[in-house]
């Protein structure tokens, strides 16, 4: 069983923020459901009872799929920024994580961004298709599915490393090339433009059924999932709607890695309810975001974790083993 000291302050905003107290004070209320197994995985939803309100925000995917959303290149393109134009009524939360297809080549998002209505805004990405660079199409459309957390994990150390020295929100491109390239080989999976997205539409289908028959119930906001009592990560949104749009897609990402057995469990071992308790005694700090609402960082012994809160409220928070 894993050992951790209780981290000193559990919530740190800046200063005249509310929303790392508020973001704090609602992961402290966060309580376990039933787990299910799903092969080598614990699945723990994460349950909070009553009192927030609906999101007043798209996901990315929905916003991408209604058509209020457009991704493009940026100029003849910058393999690290995309544009991305909010063409609707509602602000648009593009979640770090989110795979996207098209343009150029195939990216992810490295760094959550919220998108307000009528508004422009970059998005810091990499490139997980390495081998081409020539238009498929004017606009990206969503990938349908999250990046490995595994990856995901590695991609928020980048980040924060990134942001400490220059300020700037960026993945290293090298290590993410290094990181799909192993999961082609460990999937068996050739592909002419070293693309991920090639093991998505090889083995996707499979994972995303799976993530399905885990229907989120009307309390639920997220999940919290184990290896062998080792943490490969927490997701939770900030309302039951938003989990319920990112249930699947980010399920399903979960899944694919450790069903083929190519994921590999961190070192710490603890129960369910040791972990939770562990994320809730972590700091959270708050920085504005590029576009409208807060950054969250999540701070805690052995823990990793990001997040987007609007108007101190949570959109969305995952947190990884460090």
């Amino acid at each position: 069983m894993a050992r951790w000291r209780k981290e000193d302050g559990v919530d740190e905003g800046r200063p005249g923020s509310s929303a790392g107290d508020g973001v704090g004070g609602w992961l402290g209320r966060l309580r376990l459901g039933e787990s299910r197994r799903e092969g080598r995985l614990e699945i723990a939803p994460l349950l909070c009872d009553g009192g927030e309100a609906p999101p007043g925000v798209l996901l990315g995917s929905q916003a991408l799929e209604a058509g209020f959303l457009e991704i493009a290149e940026r100029g003849e393109g910058v393999v690290q920024e995309l544009l991305a134009r909010n063409r609707g009524e509602l602000p648009v939360a593009v979640l770090e994580g989110d795979t996207l297809v098209g343009c150029k080549q195939n990216r992810v998002v490295a760094h959550s961004v919220i998108v307000a209505p009528g508004a422009s805004l970059g998005v810091p990405v990499g490139c997980m298709e390495r081998g081409r660079w020539s238009h498929e199409t004017r606009h990206f459309s969503s990938g349908g599915m999250k990046m490995a957390p595994d990856v995901r994990r590695r991609t928020v150390l980048d980040v924060k490393a990134s942001s400490q020295a220059s300020g700037e929100k960026r993945l290293d491109q090298s290590r993410l090339w290094s990181d799909v390239d192993l999961a082609l080989s460990s999937s068996k999976t050739v592909s002419s433009t070293s693309n991920y997205y090639d093991i998505v539409e090889r083995q996707g289908r499979e994972a995303r059924e799976a993530a399905r028959r885990l229907a989120p119930t009307h309390t639920q906001v997220g999940v919290m999932v184990l290896a062998k009592g080792a943490l490969v990560g927490l997701e939770v949104a900030g309302h039951h709607e938003l989990w319920s749009a990112l249930s699947e897609p980010t399920l399903a990402s979960y899944m694919m890695g450790f069903r083929r057995g190519s994921e590999t469990a961190p070192d710490e071992h603890a129960t369910a309810k040791e972990w939770l308790a562990h994320v809730q005694a972590a700091r959270v700090r708050t920085a504005p975001g590029l576009g409208l609402g807060q950054d969250l960082e999540v701070e805690g012994t052995g823990l990793v974790g990001v997040g987007l809160a609007l108007g101190g409220h949570p959109v969305h928070v995952a947190v990884f083993p460090s």
